[in-house]
């Protein structure tokens, strides 16, 4: 079973689908993307969940999610499957395209000072944790190498999310540094490495390489 279907998986049969959660805004960037970009918008894609077999998933997008509330995370590899259907992408390539997306939107305005006058270093070594603050599991530690590279890790992460994970930092982080004044930048994301459980779902430890000039 590869991740993306344990975690549609895990979405429709789960117990509790509570254990593991995200911000609302998470969802909401992934409606707003749909809505811009996918045909037939949000209402195509919870079509299309009730069509593949996900009624649960579908009524969960029915949700005014509240950006700081929290909400179960798995759906979003369901949905993230839909939409790309809908897309005819790649389901990587949908979830980076939303990533870079949401950056360009949401890094604007006071975000988009902040980032330009911060170093490309401080910023790089920040995203990480910045980015855990949207999930209630899961941690991060970030290691400056040299000018221009930041290693980190993150650890806990259940295994259906790795892919996705990796996805959303690939889309992101370029968009980031790049505002804060990095000409080119590369992401390297390591497969994601058994690291334990956690109700028991086994968790994953994602290594990521963050080049820059």
């Amino acid at each position: 079973m590869t991740p993306l279907s344990e975690g549609a998986r895990s979405v429709d049969s789960s117990p509790d689908p509570d254990l593991f959660r995200t911000k609302g805004l998470v969802h909401i960037g992934a409606v707003d993307f749909w809505n811009e970009r996918v045909p037939g918008g949000a209402e195509a894609v919870r079509a299309t969940l009730v069509d593949s077999g996900h009624e649960k998933v579908a009524r969960f997008y029915e949700t005014r999610f509240v950006p700081g509330g929290w909400y179960p995370v798995l759906a979003v590899l369901t949905s993230a499957v839909a939409a790309a259907r809908l897309r005819r992408k790649a389901v990587g390539d949908h979830v980076r395209e939303n990533s870079a997306w949401l950056a360009e939107r949401d890094l604007r305005g006071v975000y988009r000072v902040i980032l330009s006058i911060a170093s490309v270093e401080a910023v790089a070594s920040r995203l990480g944790g910045l980015s855990m603050r949207y999930f209630d599991f899961g941690s991060v530690k970030t290691y400056p190498l040299h000018r221009g590279v930041v290693e980190s890790d993150r650890v806990g992460i259940p295994a259906p999310l790795g892919p996705w994970f990796n996805w959303c930092a690939e889309g992101f982080v370029p968009v980031a540094l790049k505002m804060a004044g990095a000409k080119s930048v590369e992401v390297r994301s390591s497969q994601p490495v058994v690291d334990g459980t956690a109700y028991g779902m086994a968790t994953v430890r994602l290594h990521y390489e963050i080049r820059w000039t």
